[in-house]
């Protein structure tokens, strides 16, 4: 579901204007851009029933036929057109939407290489949840929606100031046609619109990440009215990004180095002094940027002016034409920049008309491109570790930039659809002549290949139940003749030249909730309600699809196995899909550090095992945040103790997306590459170390805001690249050869690294890497390792955590090539010391002459501080009376009952303390404390008020535990006082 938001209200105040005066209250007008109105006005036209004329309400799920909508005499947009009826909509529970699905002959018809724009007058009572909703779609010659190009207006509802209940609010839609091509998806033939009031599970703007399991409040009583609903027809007016043929980088990207070209078009446009045009409806009120200068004579030049921004804000260029377009001529010019850093760039093309002294602005347009990084001196070869999912790629008219998208990238490996809602029954049983030049081209490159159905073809989606030609599911009650043929053709025809095979989308995996069945975008306006089936778990038609299709499928093949899409939140159980190997979709909801454990759960007995991440959402996530995270997801995907066998990126096409270009810079830093280990260089530090033939690398990143300096030893040439590919300096140290870095949160790759120092200081270790908590003393052991190929000696002191000792806190050091030592020692701490991580540092001082070429190693451990008898959540909340409530939740983890002492102290405070009397294994249980300002012990000089504790408490801990009852301490914890 797709909602466009161009910069287009004000040129909808122009409109508005021509509301005011009433010019649409008889339909379309001879020479204007107004091709269709609603006014509602049709008694007059004889139509004395109680809904509009050819708007049929929309049912399936989620639309109850108990909510409706109806004239309404009462409640009208007021004009100087006399009119008193507008269409109301009223819910008492789910949602209502009436859509305009006239017979062929009263259909919006719509011109090629045109842009629509739709306003509706909208106003709205006691609502909520629910939002006014007006939504347009593109439709072909038979009437039937063209889903990709639905859109909707920005949800409204009235504000919680009674008085805005009687306000109207302009619900605006701006809807360009695609250019016409001769293949490819059909081409928009006529114009649908929809009008409705929606409760949040239909709301276009939801983006609840649990999507279809996701809880949602809905109002039981509200109303929401329509008025005055134009469309209009607009010049065409676009920037589009021009690609040399012998460009190496796929549409919509540069390569590195290249220049950048963008072709404009201004046609169609006709000035604003001349009567009934579309200029004449042009905004009142111009932007606060347009060109300060005195009207133009009528019949001028238009004005272009173009502005080049980088993805962060930051402008880049911005230039100003004249452009002479006429009906029979229309302007065109290719605009050239200089080759740009690698990232995502936005080109916005702005038109004004001179000649209108008010309100120049005429259109806006933008378009999106992305870079590639300057290609380096080192080559990458393709890495068969990673690839790229192109299976939303259905259409084989874009395919000729595949090839080109693997290998800019450096990916091994395309997921590509073996089935496509375009092919037809050449394509299904003879020959698939797109595919077959796709996969030879792919040969010559040594790309893998594998092949997914993942969509129904249209012959096959024709015989079918049409709520149900979506999905794949379907074929459970589908005659096996209709798909027989076209699953054994590919097979048999590929099975050679596609390495892999799945059956299933990514998008839609084998698992969870089936799918709504009543989806209103699919089904005709005047389909009947179909059952409420979202409470049946979709992995039994999952299973059922497998068991039916797996069987002819694998043996087609040379050795059984078919791989299916599944959701890494949902448990798997093999002897469900025997033979069965996975495509992991790992939501964004898993944090990066937690995918390690979630692709141990997947381990399928040495069965090929495919991942695909999801990054944040680009609206609810900010930039830099979400670089990070895709990065830190890559790295802790390929870190893993059983990596997966692919990682794939779900590309779309003609959507570009930075994440490609993180991709793109992890794919090179860690393809082909062995993960030796995670270096800890300080606390909050993350440094991932990957080994290749010639070339190691390290990914390297903070967990504190702002920047960190550290000094490591890299090697002697090492090269940094940020997430998007561009080089950065490295400053070395002459005299210690040691690496100066600025470590912050966003990860950068460092490459050509030495790794024998870092895995010299990654070694260093404790053995017990969890200390319990209470025990106070423990005997351990330092870990520490020779890489290099000579004997290493000298001096190792230890530094340790506050109040912590060791004995002995330094050693001699004498390793052999390729030796470990394990050295003993005695490890004192607080029986308080409270749970977490510790980092237990220390210095190794070698040798001179040593083959390291240093005399000096800062080493670091984690080590954690825990109990294996119970667990403990803290939780602290300081009122603004000054009350400090704390909670403790404590769970007993032991195979016996829990007695204990569970305890909170605050600065100032008297201790309080409760008794866990009787904890069953397994259990929980919940302590509050509530610590008053009247019992503050105050300091000298210290006013007794909540206000001066809050503030004299600030940056303070307070401390919670649980001590048995013999006096032993089990686990302690500290909670800032905030």
């Amino acid at each position: 579901m797709r909602t466009r938001r161009p910069h287009f209200f004000c040129l909808c105040l122009g409109f508005l204007a021509l509301l005011a005066r009433g010019v649409l209250a008889d339909g379309p007008i001879p020479g204007s851009r107004i091709v269709k109105s609603f006014d509602f006005e049709e008694i007059k036209l004889g139509n004395f029933e109680a809904t509009p004329m050819f708007w049929s309400k929309v049912t399936g799920r989620g639309f109850p036929a108990y909510s409706a909508g109806a004239f309404d005499h009462t409640v009208f947009h007021s004009g100087e057109n006399g009119g008193n009826t507008s269409f109301k909509m009223r819910t008492v529970g789910g949602s209502v939407a009436y859509r305009y699905d006239p017979p062929p002959a009263n259909r919006i018809p719509v011109a090629p290489n045109s842009d629509y724009y739709i306003i509706a007058f909208a106003r709205t009572d006691k609502l909520e949840h629910a939002r006014a909703d007006l939504a347009a779609w593109f439709t072909d010659d038979k009437g039937q929606l063209l889903l990709d190009t639905e859109t909707h207006s920005q949800p409204y509802k009235a504000g919680d100031d009674a008085s805005t209940n009687d306000a109207w609010q302009v619900l605006y839609i701006h809807l360009p046609t695609p250019p016409e091509t001769g293949d490819g998806p059909p081409q928009p033939r006529f114009l649908a619109i929809q009008a409705g009031l929606l409760q949040p599970q239909q709301q276009a703007e939801n983006t609840n990440p649990l999507g279809r399991f996701a809880l949602y409040q809905q109002d039981i009583e509200g109303s929401a009215w329509f008025d005055d609903i134009v469309i209009f027809q607009l010049p065409r007016i676009g920037i589009t990004v021009h690609k040399q043929a012998t460009s190496p980088a796929p549409a919509g990207m540069f390569g590195g180095g290249e220049k950048i070209d963008l072709d404009m078009l201004v046609s169609d446009v006709r000035n604003r002094s001349l009567p009934g045009t579309a200029a004449a409806s042009a905004p009142s009120s111009a932007p606060s940027n347009a060109p300060a200068s005195a009207p133009a004579a009528p019949g001028s030049p238009l004005l272009v002016r173009l502005k080049l921004a980088a993805a962060d804000g930051t402008p880049v260029d911005a230039t100003e034409f004249q452009a002479n377009a006429r009906l029979d001529e229309p302007w065109t010019h290719r605009y050239t920049h200089s080759p740009l850093p690698g990232g995502l760039y936005t080109a916005t093309m702005e038109v004004f008309d001179p000649s209108a002294a008010s309100s120049p602005l005429v259109a806006n347009r933008q378009v999106q491109f992305l870079c590639l990084p300057a290609a380096t001196e080192t080559a990458h070869p393709l890495s068969p570790e990673f690839g790229v999912d192109v299976t939303r790629w259905n259409h084989s008219a874009t395919w000729q930039d595949l090839p080109s998208l693997a290998i800019q990238t450096g990916a091994g490996l395309l997921q590509l659809p073996a089935w496509r809602g375009e092919m037809d029954d050449e394509a299904l049983t003879r020959r698939d002549a797109p595919l077959d030049a796709l996969l030879a081209t792919l040969q010559r490159r040594n790309i893998r290949t594998l092949a997914a159905f993942s969509e129904l073809p249209g012959p096959i989606a024709a015989q079918m139940n049409p709520e149900s030609r979506t999905s794949l599911l379907a074929l459970n009650n589908a005659d096996p003749k209709i798909w027989q043929s076209a699953i054994s053709f590919p097979l048999t025809r590929y099975v050679n030249r596609i390495d892999f095979w799945q059956l299933g989308s990514p998008d839609d995996p084998f698992s969870g909730l089936l799918p709504d069945s009543g989806d209103p975008r699919t089904a005709p306006a005047t389909a009947p309600a179909t059952p409420d089936r979202a409470q049946i778990p979709i992995v039994e038609q999952s299973a059922t699809l497998y068991g039916k299709l797996s069987g002819p499928m694998m043996s087609l093949l040379p050795q059984p196995g078919l791989m299916i899409p599944w959701n890494a939140l949902f448990e798997f159980h093999p002897e469900q899909f025997p033979h069965a190997e996975l495509d992991l979709r790992i939501p964004a909801v898993v944090k990066p550090a937690q995918i390690p454990a979630y692709l141990g759960n997947f381990q399928n007995a040495g069965r090929p095992l495919f991942v695909q991440l999801d990054g944040l959402p680009a609206n609810e996530s900010r930039r830099a945040d979400r670089l990070a995270d895709f990065a830190e997801r890559l790295v802790y995907s390929r870190s893993a103790k059983t990596p997966p066998d692919a990682v794939l990126y779900p590309a779309r096409p003609g959507k570009p997306d930075e994440l490609l270009l993180v991709y793109r810079t992890m794919i090179h830093a860690l393809g082909q590459s062995n993960y030796v280990g995670e270096i800890t260089p300080g606390p909050g530090m993350h440094a991932f170390l990957f080994e290749k033939p010639g070339d190691s690398s390290i990914v390297i990143w903070s967990d504190a805001a702002g920047e960190t300096a550290l000094d490591l030893p890299l090697g002697s040439d090492p090269r940094s690249t940020d997430l998007l590919g561009n080089p950065r300096a490295l400053a070395i140290d002459p005299a210690t050869q040691l690496t100066h870095l600025n470590v912050t949160s966003t990860p950068q790759v460092i490459e050509n690294v030495d790794p024998r120092p870092l895995q010299l200081t990654a070694s260093f270790a404790l053995a017990s890497s969890r200390l319990p908590a209470g025990v106070g003393s423990i005997h351990d052991e330092v870990l520490l390792s020779n890489p290099y190929p000579e004997q290493l000696a000298g001096t190792l002191r230890l530094s340790l955590p506050p109040h912590w000792t060791a004995d002995p806190d330094n050693f001699p050091i004498s390793l052999s090539p390729g030796s470990n030592v394990r050295l003993p020692l005695e490890l004192s701490y607080p029986f308080s010391e409270t749970a977490g991580v510790k980092h237990v540092t220390g210095q190794l001082h070698l040798d001179p002459g040593n083959p390291s070429g240093q005399n000096k190693f800062d080493l670091s451990a984690p080590v954690s501080v825990g109990s294996d008898l119970i667990e403990m959540e803290a939780f602290c909340f300081v009122q603004e009376d000054g009350d400090i409530l704390l909670q403790q939740v404590i769970t007993n983890t032991s195979s016996t009952p829990l007695n204990a002492q569970a305890y909170a102290l605050v600065p100032g405070f008297p201790r309080e303390q409760r008794y866990v009397v009787g904890l069953a294994p397994h259990q929980t249980t919940i302590k509050r404390y509530t610590f008053s300002p009247s019992e503050y012990i105050a300091p000298p000089g210290i006013k007794k008020t909540g206000l001066g504790l809050a503030t004299l408490l600030a940056g303070q801990v307070a401390t919670l535990g649980v001590r048995q009852s013999d006096g032993q301490v089990l686990l302690t914890k500290a909670v800032p006082l905030e």
